[in-house]
Order: structure tokens, then C-alpha cells, then sequence
């Protein structure tokens, strides 16, 4: 293929292709995470090498080709050493209860008609997000697989799909109309704004104007008045003291939401909504749980729903 090549991991050895500008990439086999050679190496020996840590995967001095290479055998590894008391359950007897659970019959009535009820479906929460692991967490924009990456990383690869997905944080201080797709964090400032385009990113702080489709797989803060004419998917919602946003199509939150300050629409929340001293909620709201400080005016239709 055009401007694509095939690397080999040198932990597992399997193949797989590349952009022909990537300079890193992770294994779809093993999960490892390792360099692609320069174009100098290209040069030396014929073909692109996998750069990998010295000593982990000797390159001889003389030209060979790129089948000698793969018949190459792999340096012996070191088995991982897994303390007794957190050593698996035996197969033999957990296989019982795979057998049962896989035998239940899931009801019709619990899955969706239609796709409009299918829409309704919320985002994940910011804890489903945390709770995978101690490192950078990425949610796919295809699929629902969340995989941790190194917290300086500046791109990846879904393991479950293969979509890159890029990790650079993006800085909006003036006009802009063009579509925003990232996993980093995005700020619009006090001058910028973003009209009119889908805006996909991690954390969202608005402290200019926002009035397009936002997709956030995390926090979406508001500190400047805001008029949002697209659909809101995020993980938490927060709304600062005084600050006026108006939602003209339905909000879906994944996990907690927190407003002090005047929000029209219809909001469904997964967490629970608190409204602060100076919050006014006005549209509809259902969401788990809600809490409302003295001051605070709830003029909302509001529809309490219990977990499980």
C-alpha cells in the first residue's frame, strides 16, 4: 500500500503495517508499545528495523534480508514471577459457572426498539474511566474499549479497532469553524470561539463561545455564558457561578453533574445533579439522584430513577 509500511514487534515478532511517517506504534498481539527506525537504517540495511531498548534484539553489522530477520530466534524471556495468592482460579472450576451464565436469556424488552430510544444510551462515567487503571486512560471514538497509554504519549492506536486517536491537547483563541477530534484536553479562551462544527475531546473548558456538537470523554466546564445548538455527550458537567448556558437539544451525562448558574434543556444524568446557591435549572432533568442548596431554583420537570 501507498505510504504504508510493515514493521515486525520485536517482543512477539508478528507483522503489521503502518503509516510510513510513524515513529512509534503498539503491537495488535502482544499490547507492547515500541519505535519504528529512521530512514538511516532504512539506508544500512535495506528495509525498516524496529528500534528497541540495546541489548534486547542484537542488529548484525553485515546486510541480511528481511526473511533472515524473521527466522531469527528470539532472545530467551523471563517468566514473570506471580505470587501464590494472586495465581488465577483453576478452569476446571470456574468453567460451571461460565456454562450457567451463558445459558440465561437476556430479555427482549431490555434492549432498544428504536434508534431514538438506542440514542439515550449514556456516555461513560468519569469513574468507569478512572477505575481502569493508574495511567493515561483513552476512550476510542468508535468503539466503547478504553486502553491505558503512557502519559506523554502523543497519539495511539485502539486496540480493539485499530482508529488512531490522536492525544494532543488543542488551544482555541479565536474564530474557529473546523472540526476538532482529540483526546486531549480542549480550551477555548476568552476571545475564541467554535460554531458551527463537532467538537470531540477529553476535558472541554469553555471560557469563550461553544455552540456546536460536543462530544467529551471527560469533564465539559463552563465559565463564560454559552449557547449550544448541537447535542452534549460527557462524563461530568460543570456549570460556574453566574454563568448562563442554554441547551437546545438534549444533554446526556455519564456520571455526576454540578451547576451554579442558569441552565435551560433537557439534561438526563447518570450520576446525580447538586444545584449550588446560585444554580436555576429550568427544561427537564432525569437523573439518579439530585441535591439542591438553599437558594437554588428547581423550575425543571425532574424524574428520579434509581440504579438497578
Amino acid at each position: 500500500m501507498k505510504n504504508r509500511i510493515e514493521v515486525s514487534c520485536p517482543h512477539c515478532q508478528s507483522n503489521q503495517i503502518e503509516p510510513s511517517l510513524a515513529i512509534s506504534t503498539f503491537c495488535r498481539s502482544c499490547g507492547q508499545h515500541y519505535k519504528i527506525a529512521k530512514k538511516e537504517e532504512k539506508k544500512r540495511f535495506g528495509f525498516l528495523q524496529p528500534k528497541v531498548k540495546e541489548g534486547a534484539f542484537a542488529i548484525p553489522d553485515k546486510k541480511i534480508t528481511p526473511h533472515e530477520l524473521k527466522t531469527r530466534p528470539l532472545p530467551p524471556r523471563e517468566e514473570s514471577r506471580v505470587p501464590a495468592a494472586a495465581a488465577p482460579e483453576p478452569i476446571q472450576e470456574r468453567a460451571p459457572e461460565l456454562a450457567v451464565e451463558s445459558q440465561e436469556e437476556v430479555p427482549m424488552d431490555d434492549a432498544p426498539t428504536n434508534v431514538a430510544e438506542a440514542s439515550r444510551v449514556l456516555p461513560l462515567s468519569l469513574a468507569d474511566i478512572l477505575s481502569k487503571g493508574t495511567g493515561r486512560q483513552v476512550l476510542c471514538f468508535e468503539c466503547p474499549a478504553i486502553h491505558e497509554v503512557p502519559a506523554d504519549a502523543s497519539s495511539t492506536i485502539c486496540p480493539s479497532c485499530s482508529t488512531y486517536i490522536n492525544l494532543q491537547s488543542v488551544e482555541i483563541r479565536k474564530h474557529s469553524s473546523q472540526r476538532v477530534q482529540t483526546r486531549g484536553d480542549v480550551t477555548i479562551y476568552k476571545n475564541g470561539s467554535h460554531v458551527g462544527s463537532e467538537l470531540r475531546c477529553h476535558d472541554l473548558k469553555v471560557l469563550g463561545e461553544v455552540g456546536g456538537t460536543i462530544d467529551a470523554s471527560g469533564t465539559i466546564t463552563f465559565k463564560h455564558d454559552a449557547r449550544v445548538q448541537g447535542e452534549v455527550r460527557c462524563a461530568k458537567l460543570v456549570v460556574d457561578k453566574k454563568v448562563t448556558v442554554k441547551f437546545e437539544k438534549p444533554v446526556l451525562i455519564g456520571g455526576e453533574a454540578e451547576i451554579d448558574g442558569d441552565v435551560t434543556g433537557d439534561i438526563e444524568c447518570g450520576g446525580s445533579m447538586r444545584l449550588q446557591k446560585y444554580a436555576c435549572l429550568d427544561g427537564s432533568l432525569r437523573a439518579a439522584g439530585i441535591s439542591v442548596d438553599p437558594g437554588a431554583e428547581l423550575l425543571a420537570e425532574t424524574e428520579i430513577v434509581r440504579k438497578g
